[in-house]
Formats: C-alpha cells, structure tokens, sequence
C-alpha cells in the first residue's frame, strides 16, 4: 500500500459504505426474525391453548417486545460495525458474520417449527 492521503481516504469511505451496507442486511434479517419469532410465539400459543383472548394478548405485546429488542440489537450493531471499520475489513466482516449466522439461526428454526 501507498501512503498516499487518496487512497487512505478512498479505503476508508469503501469501509464506511461497506460498513452501512452490512447493517443494512443486518437490518433485512432482523425483520426476519421479528416475523419468525413472532410465528414461533403463536405456534407454542396455541400448542398450550390458553384461549383466544390471551391469543390476542401474547401477539400484540410479543410485537412490541421484539420489536423493542430488535430496535436495540440494531443500534448496536450499528455501533459495533462503526467502530470496527475504523480497524479494517478482517474485523468487520467477522463481526457481521458471527452476527448473520445468529440472525440466520432464528430464520431456521422459525421456518422449521412454524
């Protein structure tokens, strides 16, 4: 590598749009695991069958709930894939990939119980 100040700028704005991207997909897949959750939630709902009111109930607030989590793990995830950037792409994409596999994980399972 040059020491070459374009460069060294040029690297880093590629990580800091590349860090944006991988939060983006980080993003995509925590939806995904709201809306599998959210299916798992209601098939163990209905396996203990406690009735349609607390059906209701147990949907709405585990809504919320996830999507709380999932608001913080976001902002989070943001933070950690910021200041990863800062250090290179080796960490950054080790990061996003411990993160994938665990949101892939939650997509899994939610397809194959539900």
């Amino acid at each position: 590598m040059t020491d070459d100040p374009a460069s060294s700028k040029g690297r880093d704005a590629l990580l800091a749009v590349g860090c944006y991207v991988l939060w983006f997909v980080t993003v995509a897949l925590g939806i995904l695991d709201i809306i599998f959750l959210r299916r798992i939630l209601l098939a163990v709902h209905v396996m203990l069958r406690l009735g349609k009111w607390w059906l209701g109930f147990a949907d709405k607030l585990g809504v919320i709930l996830l999507g709380l989590a999932c608001l913080v793990f976001v902002l989070l995830a943001e933070s950690w894939y910021r200041r990863l950037a800062a250090a290179g792409w080796r960490p950054l994409l080790e990061r996003f990939l411990w993160v994938t596999v665990g949101q892939a994980a939650i997509v899994v399972m939610g397809w194959f119980l539900t």
